[in-house]
């Protein structure tokens, strides 16, 4: 039965009196695989969501599922309703759109892909020759590293930027870095490469999140899959290549919100890191690339008509209104802004040239050292001063436009990161657009953590609810 909140309870009185929506292993709905390291992946939750909305739309309508994040939550939703994608990043929309819409005839993709990289491309040579003489000092790095001698890969995750090469900075301490850093930045000019679209991957992430061979490569696969195969492909390629990327990372935790620091701030080595950074930027791309595109191509998706847009949710939910009849809204919980954790695959899905921030307080031809995109998406629900009225348009929105709605949210509020609004202020502005409002909580859940100890929180009991919203009581 619908527990209709009263705003004037406490947040841990609302929670002790919510009903239980079990989480059980999914029984009739697809399986669907992880396509990047996502923080806050709903995947587990998804029997959870499906039930809730299916409780707030027994019609089983088309469902508007905005912030689709990696898009495990459309997938299982595609399973018995059709379902519109949303969310505000580009790499999203590609990962959503290669999970939910079909592609017909691509059952040999995999094995015509892997001829076409046997064949010389005259583009891909002069982008991994231009980059050979960091590619040669990297590989004397970590063989240096496997014996015990770090300094030469701590210079390159620190200093080895072809990006700030290009701005005259780069090197660090070593001069003979340097000196590769800048001839490679000379023999990219020379082949017409110097911010090319076609070398996003080496100058933008090489050094810092990849090792340069891996980075060359991604952007060898991007320049032949848009060069070779039908434009219609282009997402199913792209997603295949975001997932490449995600599990090749050269990170902890496999997070794009910094690159590793090898040191300590009183400059000590973490050699504990040394086999990690050793193990991962040998990884290889092509072999990997080539399992990510053959989960793609084999993947069954209920049903067809599934879409996959970009917009702001506002855009979303007023300019398809009228498509949609219930919406399901996942959006960031704390300060924490998802662009910067995945930055990286946004400029991978959109292979522009984009400006990169500063860090607070440096030089004004400084790079930040996580390489942010300037543009970078800022939530105004990780904005402690904008969240109250992102919600409020939210709730409105949906509701005026006669959907009901389910939200997730997780209603902790301590340690160092809390969540930007306590449960019952969010049930308060709910109410003022839905009359009626039902609380569940979702047991068994736990998110996943930040990269540091100390940043980490611990999980409570009610780690995540459901808000679910409706129109008529």
């Amino acid at each position: 039965m619908p527990l209709n909140v009263s705003t004037e309870e406490s947040p841990q009185l609302l929670l002790e009196n919510i009903p239980k929506a079990s989480v059980g292993e999914p029984t009739n709905y697809p399986e669907v695989f992880r396509p990047i390291h996502y923080l806050g992946s709903k995947l587990r939750m998804t029997p959870s969501i499906v039930s809730a909305l299916d409780d707030a739309d027994i019609a089983r309508g088309t469902v508007l599922d905005l912030f689709a994040g990696s898009g495990t939550t459309s997938f299982a939703l595609a399973d018995h309703r059709q379902v519109i994608a949303s969310d505000i990043q580009e790499y999203s929309r590609v990962i959503c759109s290669a999970l939910l819409v079909r592609h017909l005839g691509t059952e040999d993709v995999v094995s015509t892909f892997a001829r076409r990289l046997q064949a010389s491309s005259p583009l891909a040579d002069a982008l991994r020759s231009a980059v050979q003489p960091l590619i040669e000092f990297e590989q004397m790095a970590l063989e240096a590293a496997a014996h015990g001698e770090a300094e030469s890969i701590c210079l390159v995750l620190e200093h080895g930027s072809i990006l700030a090469a290009e701005r005259g900075l780069g090197g660090g301490s070593s001069n003979e870095l340097k000196s590769r850093l800048l001839e490679v930045t000379r023999r990219l000019a020379q082949a017409g490469l110097a911010g090319s679209s076609v070398a996003t991957a080496v100058r933008y992430f090489g050094g810092a999140y990849f090792s340069y061979r891996q980075a060359v490569e991604l952007d060898c696969l991007a320049a032949l899959f848009a060069d070779a195969f039908p434009q219609e492909l282009s997402d199913l390629f792209t997603a295949a290549l975001l997932s490449t990327a995600s599990h090749i990372v050269n990170t902890v935790g496999k997070q794009f919100a910094q690159p590793i620091r090898p040191r300590t701030k009183n400059g000590t080595v973490k050699h504990h890191l040394l086999a990690k950074i050793q193990r991962d930027r040998q990884i290889d791309v092509h072999t990997t690339f080539l399992g990510w595109l053959g989960q793609y191509t084999t993947h069954k998706v209920s049903g067809d008509g599934h879409v996959a847009i970009r917009a702001d949710y506002r855009d979303a939910l007023k300019n398809l209104s009228g498509q949609y009849s219930v919406v399901y809204a996942d959006p960031p919980y704390t300060r924490d802004h998802y662009s910067r954790f995945y930055h990286v695959l946004e400029t991978l899905a959109r292979r522009d040239n984009p400006e990169v921030a500063r860090s607070p307080g440096s030089a004004e031809n400084e790079l930040s050292r996580g390489l942010y995109r300037d543009d970078r998406h800022q939530s105004p629900f990780c904005i402690k001063s904008k969240v109250a009225g992102a919600f409020q348009e939210l709730f409105k929105l949906a509701s005026g436009n006669g959907a009901n709605m389910v939200v997730s949210y997780s209603p902790f509020e301590s340690g160092a990161h809390p969540r930007l609004m306590q449960i019952d202020a969010l049930v308060s502005l709910a109410r003022e657009a839905y009359p009626s409002v039902e609380l569940q909580s979702v047991d068994g859940i736990s998110h996943s953590k930040l990269n540091q100890s100390s940043l980490n929180f611990d999980i409570p009991s009610e780690a995540e609810v459901l808000i679910v919203c409706r129109l008529a009581p």
